[in-house]
């Protein structure tokens, strides 16, 4: 089953705060057959500065509000969010 990751409907985060339960939820998306992108891997994909970059413009009003444009590329290759 492939999944469109541009899908109009909106991301939910389904867990906040609570790492054993996402860690969970990621092994259980790749048990599915899902490629889940998981934010605590942003440091070993290179992903560091441009969550900062986007970080900083949604939190501090430096630089341009990330988009779909800017986010595309952060997320290619995978079809969730865990």
């Amino acid at each position: 089953m492939a999944v469109d990751y541009r899908s109009p409907k909106e991301i939910k985060e389904l867990v906040d705060q609570d790492r054993p339960m996402k860690i969970a939820l990621v092994a259980a998306l790749k048990k599915l057959g899902y490629t889940p992108y998981d934010f605590a891997d942003r440091f070993t994909l290179s992903h560091h500065g441009p969550w900062t970059d986007a970080l900083r413009a949604k939190h501090q009003g430096k630089g341009t509000p990330w988009g779909r444009e800017e986010f595309d590329p952060v997320f290619k290759g995978f079809d969730c969010v865990g």
